[in-house]
């Protein structure tokens, strides 16, 4: 039987912060997994999380793919969140969690094979100016969650949800290419606080995750520090 403990601790080192120098006053936010649920620790008390999970696993000799996109709320005020998976969790997925009142954000894998971490973002930026427009990625699908940290008014925190496959309807570029393309602006805004649009300015700290739900590939990356599409 697993034990919250252990898991919290062998997933401290698996939990990315998200950026060096900039963080809120606190502990980073922790993941715990046990078979049946999973908890994000150390979030903003009274406050809203978005936790996206992307996980797989073999059911009766058939792949079998899930996806959770979560907005839960601390109602105790303990800084936690928790989410009930009664079929429980696959030991191969990958999460996400974004801390909406201060723009933290993590993610984590159930198990030390539960997904790859890519050291080197294969994403790059379309930009008008100096207006990211759109992220591009050489591969099949990519589910992304963009994070606007919180700015110094205290208003522009929060999480957008973007998705394409190679050549379907949310391809920006409508090819069968082997690369997807996503607009910001068909970006899905992710709890009640979230603007229906990303703000059109980039902060140092903004960021951005990618999951390949089939291979479990994921990364992190600050989007100021994207190459360009033309580079």
């Amino acid at each position: 039987m697993r034990k919250s403990a252990v898991w919290l601790a062998l997933l401290a080192a698996l939990t990315l912060a998200p950026w060096a120098g900039a963080q809120p006053p606190g502990q980073p936010l922790a993941f715990v997994f046990e078979e049946a649920s999973v908890t994000v620790a150390n979030a903003a008390a009274k406050g809203t999380v978005v936790l996206f999970g992307i996980g797989k696993e073999y059911e009766s000799f058939y792949l079998t793919r899930h996806m959770w996109k979560e907005v839960l709320t601390d109602d105790d005020g303990d800084g936690a969140v928790h989410l009930a998976v009664p079929k429980g969790v696959p030991a191969q997925s990958v999460w996400i969690a974004v801390d909406l009142a201060t723009g933290q954000s993590a993610v984590a894998t159930p198990s030390l094979d539960g997904g790859k971490e890519l050291v080197t973002p294969g994403l790059a930026g379309r930009r008008q100016g100096s207006v990211l427009q759109a992220l591009r990625d050489e591969r099949k699908q990519g589910y992304l969650i963009l994070v606007k940290s919180l700015s110094a008014g205290g208003k522009e925190a929060g999480a957008w949800f973007l998705a394409a496959g190679d050549g379907n309807a949310r391809d920006a570029d409508g090819e069968e290419d082997g690369a997807i393309e996503v607009e910001l602006a068909s970006a899905e805004p992710l709890g009640p606080s979230t603007p229906p649009a990303p703000p059109e300015g980039i902060s140092g700290t903004d960021r951005v995750y990618l999951i390949d739900p089939d291979t479990l590939e994921y990364y992190s990356a600050l989007l100021p520090s994207l190459r360009s599409l033309s580079e």
